[in-house]
């Protein structure tokens, strides 16, 4: 994968109905889709639930998303594992519960 200019990280627990929302939010960005990339990285004993659903979802972005997963149930931990797993020269971590507006990456 070539290396994006930001890499948006959101740990996911136990809201993946959410996760269309907090995608939809991100694919009207202003900022162009080929110079970012999405991280789901989904942790605790939900980990694996619902991601394959997820996973076809996120296919038809217009942006690069992955998702991972954390077994662990720690936020910290799933933030770590995105920042390691990131392509991007810059990080932005939105938590689960926040949408972004369509100007956020392009601020950044």
């Amino acid at each position: 994968m070539a290396q994006a200019d930001i890499s948006v990280i959101i740990p996911v627990e136990n809201t993946v109905e959410a996760v269309p929302t907090l995608l939809s939010c991100l694919e009207k960005q202003s900022f162009p889709a080929a110079r970012y990339e999405v991280l789901l990285v989904f942790f605790g004993a939900s980990a694996g639930e619902n991601l394959g659903a997820i996973e076809r979802y996120a296919a038809a972005a217009p942006m690069p998303v992955r998702c991972l997963r954390e077994p662990a149930a720690a936020t910290t931990k799933a933030r770590n594992l995105g920042a390691c797993s990131a392509s991007g020269a810059s990080l932005l971590f939105l938590d689960q519960d926040l949408l972004a507006g369509p100007h956020l990456l392009e601020a950044h």
